[in-house]
C-alpha cells in the first residue's frame, strides 16, 4: 500500500533526521574518547591520505553524512514503517551494514588506515543508539495515538461489506495508526468515467471527513481507465489513494508484484526460510540454548527438587506435541500438576473456562495444579526444560506455540500454516498476552511471525519476553 504522508508523518520524519544526527554526534564524541583519538589527529594511510592531511575530523564528518544519507536512502524514515513491525529496525540495520561496506571500500581505494577500534565502536555503539532512539520514537507515537493524535485517517469506497472487512483489518487497535472517518456504499457492478466519478469525488469532499487516504475496497467496481481517472481526480483534492487488492487468506508479506510477458501478476512466496536463514536461526538457537542450560543448571536442579518434595511423582513432565510439518515430538516441562491430572480433566471439561480460548482449555484456578506448580507457571519457569527440545532441534527459541495433537485436529485452513515453522519456547503470542488472547488473535500472531521472520524479529521477541514474563500477564 503506497500513499503520501499525512502532515504529522512529514513532521516526524524531519524530527527523526535531527534525532539520528544528534545520536550519532554524541556516539562519535564517546568513541573518540574511548579510542583515545582526537579530531585533530591525522589518519594513517598512503600518499593520497597524507597529501590532503586527512584527520579524524574528516573521518567523523564523513561518517556522519554518509550514515545519515544511507538511513534516508534505505527507507528508515518512510511513514509506512513508523511504529509498525520490525521493518524500521531492519532498515536501520541495513544502513549500518551498508555503512560498514562503504567504509571498507573507501579505505581500500584511498589506502586509508583509520583506527579499527574507532570504526568498530562507532558502528556498534551507533547502531545501538539509533535503535534506542527509534524505540523512544515509537513510544512517543503510541502515546500520541492513545490521545487520538498522529493518526492516518481513512475513507472507504465500495460495498459496505467490503468496506467493513478492510476497515476491521486496518483499524484493529490504537497502535495501528489508522482511523476510519467515513465510507460510501457503492453496489453498482461498474462505475463509469465522467459524471459518475465526479459525483463520487464530490461526495467525498462534501462529507467533511478530510481523509488522508481513500481506499477502494472492491477493485472490480472500476475498469482500468476508470480507476486511473479516479486516482487523478483524488490527486486534485489532494488525497492519497489505495486499492485493496490482496487475495483473501494470503499474507501481504508473501506477495510479490512481478510483470510476466507484460501482464501484471502477484506471485505468492513460500513461507519456508532459505537454507542460509535456516542455518543462521539454528546456530543462534544452539548458541543461546546451550549457554542458557549451562548457566541455569543449578537453578533447574533446585526447581526439580522442589517439584518432587511438593507432591508425589516425577520432576519432569513429558507430553506429545506437534512440531514443524506436523511431526510429533516429546516436549519437556517441569511437572506443575498432580500425576492424575489427565484423569481429572474429564470432570473439568464441563466447567466454564475463565482462561484460554475456544481451542485451548484453561482455568485460572485449576485444582489440578500443585502449589509449586502454580508458582512455576506464574513465572513461566516450568518451560525451562524446553531448552533441551531446542538443542535437540524439535523447537526453536522463537516460533509459534507448540500445539497438542487434539488442537491440530480442530484447526481450520489458515491455522495449519503455523506448522510451517518450528514451534518456539517464546513467540509473538508470549509477548502479547499468552492465555488472555482469543484463539483468532493467537493464530493471527503466529502467522504474522511465520510469514515475516527475520533475525532481528527473533532478537526483539527474545528481548520483549523478559518484561512479558516479569509482568506475568496471561500466565496461568
Amino acid at each position: 500500500m503506497s500513499f503520501s504522508s499525512a502532515g504529522w508523518a512529514k513532521t516526524y520524519a524531519r524530527g527523526l533526521r535531527l534525532i539520528d544526527a544528534f545520536a550519532l554526534v554524541i556516539v562519535g564524541a564517546i568513541v573518540l574518547l574511548l579510542s583515545r583519538q582526537s579530531l585533530s589527529f591525522p589518519v594513517s594511510g598512503g600518499p593520497f591520505v597524507q597529501s590532503i592531511g586527512m584527520t579524524y575530523a574528516w573521518l567523523f564528518a564523513g561518517f556522519l553524512v554518509v550514515w545519515l544519507f544511507l538511513l534516508e536512502l534505505l527507507g528508515s524514515r518512510r511513514p509506512d514503517v513508523f511504529a509498525k513491525g520490525s521493518n524500521e529496525f531492519v532498515d536501520v540495520l541495513n544502513a549500518t551494514l551498508a555503512m560498514f561496506f562503504v567504509t571498507a571500500a573507501i579505505s581500500f581505494l584511498i589506502r586509508a588506515e583509520p583506527s579499527r577500534l574507532f570504526i568498530g565502536l562507532f558502528l556498534g555503539i551507533g547502531f545501538v543508539a539509533l535503535l534506542f532512539a527509534r524505540t523512544l520514537g515509537r513510544r512517543f507515537i503510541w502515546l500520541m495515538r492513545s490521545r487520538n493524535r498522529m493518526l492516518t485517517t481513512l475513507f472507504f469506497v465500495g460495498p459496505n461489506s467490503f468496506n467493513a472487512s478492510i476497515e476491521s483489518r486496518l483499524v484493529d487497535s490504537v497502535q495501528s495508526g489508522y482511523r476510519s472517518v467515513g465510507s460510501i456504499d457503492i453496489r453498482d457492478s461498474r462505475l463509469e468515467t465522467g459524471g459518475q466519478l465526479a459525483e463520487l469525488v464530490r461526495s467525498i469532499e462534501l462529507s467533511g471527513a478530510e481523509p488522508d487516504m481513500v481506499i477502494l475496497s472492491e477493485p472490480t467496481l472500476m475498469a482500468p481507465e476508470v480507476l486511473e481517472e479516479f486516482a487523478a481526480r483524488l490527486e486534485l483534492i489532494p488525497v492519497a489513494f489505495a486499492v485493496a487488492a490482496t487475495p483473501d487468506g494470503v499474507s501481504i508479506a508473501r506477495l510479490k508484484f512481478q510483470p510476466e510477458s507484460g501482464a501484471p501478476i502477484l506471485r505468492v512466496r513460500d513461507v519456508q526460510l532459505s537454507s542460509l536463514s535456516r542455518a543462521a536461526k539454528r546456530m543462534m538457537d544452539l548458541f543461546l540454548a546451550v549457554g542458557a542450560l549451562v548457566l541455569i543448571l543449578p537453578i533447574m536442579l533446585g526447581l526439580a527438587t522442589a517439584v518432587r518434595l511438593d507432591s508425589p511423582g516425577q520432576a519432569f513432565f513429558r507430553q506429545e506435541r506437534v512440531g514443524q510439518f506436523g511431526r510429533a515430538f516429546t516436549i519437556y516441562k517441569f511437572r506443575t500438576m498432580f500425576v492424575d491430572a489427565e484423569q481429572r480433566l474429564a470432570n473439568l471439561s464441563s466447567s466454564p473456562k475463565d482462561a484460554g480460548n475456544a481451542i485451548l482449555f484453561k482455568l485460572k484456578d485449576d485444582p489440578r495444579v500443585t502449589r509449586v506448580g502454580r508458582i512455576l507457571r506464574r513465572w513461566s519457569v516450568d518451560e525451562l526444560p524446553q531448552l533441551i527440545n531446542v538443542v535437540l532441534g524439535h523447537m526453536s527459541l522463537v516460533g509459534p506455540r507448540p500445539p497438542l495433537p487434539s488442537e491440530v485436529r480442530d484447526y481450520d485452513g489458515p491455522a495449519y500454516r503455523r506448522l510451517a515453522a518450528k514451534p518456539g519456547l517464546t513467540g509473538l503470542w508470549q509477548v502479547s498476552g499468552r492465555s488472555d488472547l482469543s484463539w483468532e488473535a493467537s493464530v493471527r500472531l503466529d502467522l504474522q511471525y511465520v510469514e515475516n521472520w527475520s533475525p532481528l524479529s527473533d532478537a526483539l521477541i527474545l528481548l520483549k519476553t523478559i518484561p512479558a514474563v516479569l509482568g506475568r500477564k496471561g500466565a496461568y
